[in-house]
């Protein structure tokens, strides 16, 4: 292959230097180094490629986005909405506005059918309230007051999300003047709502170390309280919940403890027909004249 006329000069002279024959080898290899130099694809091949894989870097799994508390808790909502059966065992206590100490047990299954029962003090008076829902007949209240319906279409609606943006103290106090649970008809959506998600300062709650979500509560548009609701991670389900509830220039402080908060549980849809029937480990036992 040819190559440059001053490279060829240049050899021609190294050659005359080293005329000795002793120094042919060396001028051998400077002759080889200058050809190389001249055209480095001369002379020699490339040399062929090695076997095996070459190492290829591993690629870095991107994280998964975490989900927000809006998120944890609207899939709570819509676990508890689209779950066959609810059962929750409380504990609920209020100072400030209104003096409440209550504790019983609630029961849901599909087709509103609904079993809620709670003994203690509501406003300083010993009450027993209760709520029985077969699907298509509802009766409840107290000593003081009772009611007798027909079984509103959104009846478990109403009570869940009840429960989950207010607590169960509000539709305690409605059993407590004698009333039905509020907003069964569909509306209680629209009519209570929580924003302004944000997470709590971390604490033990039972078992449980974590930090609550805390979210503001608004109804029919007026801001009425705030709250903050510890939800267990392996479960989903609330464990506790602290709520100040705004009564003009006074509040009230409610706890909310929830011994069981489970779903989709087998559930004997007798004990809501059977009006004399205990609910099962219920820390108060439904009336003999309910």
């Amino acid at each position: 292959m040819p190559y440059n006329e001053n490279i060829e000069k240049s050899i021609e002279k190294t050659a005359t230097r080293w005329k000795n024959p002793g120094k042919k080898k060396m001028f051998g290899g400077i002759l080889c180094i200058v050809l190389l130099m001249a055209n480095p694809g001369c002379g020699s091949e490339s040399p062929p490629p090695q076997s095996g894989t070459m190492p290829v870097e591993s690629e870095q799994q991107p994280e998964e986005p975490a989900v927000s508390t809006e998120e944890t808790f609207a899939e709570m909502e819509n676990t508890l909405l689209n779950a066959e059966t609810v059962r929750i065992v409380y504990r609920v206590s209020s100072h400030g506005a209104f003096e409440t100490s209550m504790e019983g047990e609630l029961l849901l299954q599909a087709d509103n059918r609904a079993r809620l029962e709670a003994a203690g003090t509501f406003s300083g008076n010993a009450l027993n309230l209760h709520l029985l829902s077969d699907g298509r007949q509802m009766r409840g209240g107290c000593e003081s007051g009772t009611f007798a319906l027909e079984t509103p279409p959104y009846l478990n609606e109403g009570i869940l999300i009840g429960i989950t943006r207010m607590g169960l103290l509000h539709n305690l106090a409605k059993l407590s003047s004698g009333q039905p649970p509020d907003r069964t008809d569909g509306t209680v959506r629209e009519w209570v709502q929580v924003s302004d998600f944000s997470t709590g300062e971390e604490k033990q709650v039972g078992d449980m170390q974590g930090r609550p979500i805390v979210f503001q509560i608004t109804v029919s548009g007026d801001p009425v309280g705030e709250a903050m609701l510890w939800i267990d991670p392996q479960t989903g389900m609330p464990v506790q919940r602290f709520q100040k509830v705004y009564f003009g220039t006074v509040e009230m402080h409610v706890s909310e403890e929830y011994e069981v908060f489970s779903y989709n549980e087998d559930m004997d849809p007798a004990v809501f027909q059977d009006q004399n029937a205990l609910l099962s480990d219920s820390p108060a036992g439904m009336a003999d004249n309910f």
